[in-house]
């Protein structure tokens, strides 16, 4: 099921600020992004927006997406994983999903107002019997 306009201004938000710890991480001093996840400030705001998405997505009925999620940015196979990695996977699956949640919105806008056009195009013309015929 598509997210919900709701849903997916969240995911906006949060996108925000996944690119601002990023552009935060990679523009630190050297070395600033290679600690384990959990070391520092920055990490734990990685995880806290990590968090919300996972949470925002539990409670919305995008299960296919929260398993998605969780497979590409909360890989525990690649625990521990670098500050600069999280955020740079969190980052990218969230500019992803809101492309293709936006995508898909606007595909169904399209077609819900091609379909309310013929519609109203069938209602002008309305029934018309067939001209008698002597």
């Amino acid at each position: 099921m598509p997210l919900s306009p709701d849903d997916l201004k969240q995911l906006i938000r949060m996108k925000g600020i996944a690119d601002e710890l990023l552009t935060s991480i990679r523009s630190g001093p050297p070395g600033a992004g290679t600690h384990l996840f959990g070391a520092d400030a920055l990490a734990q705001a990685i995880g806290a927006v990590i968090d919300q998405v996972t949470e925002m997505l539990d409670e919305s009925d995008a299960t296919e997406l929260a398993e998605e999620f969780r497979e590409a940015v909360l890989n525990p196979e690649s625990a521990p994983v670098r500050v600069h990695a999280s955020a740079a996977a969190l980052a990218g699956w969230l500019a992803g999903t809101i492309a293709a949640e936006s995508f898909e919105q606007r595909l169904q806008a399209e077609a819900s107002a091609y379909a309310e056009a013929r519609v109203r195009e069938e209602r002008k013309t309305g029934f018309q019997a067939p001209p008698a015929s002597k």
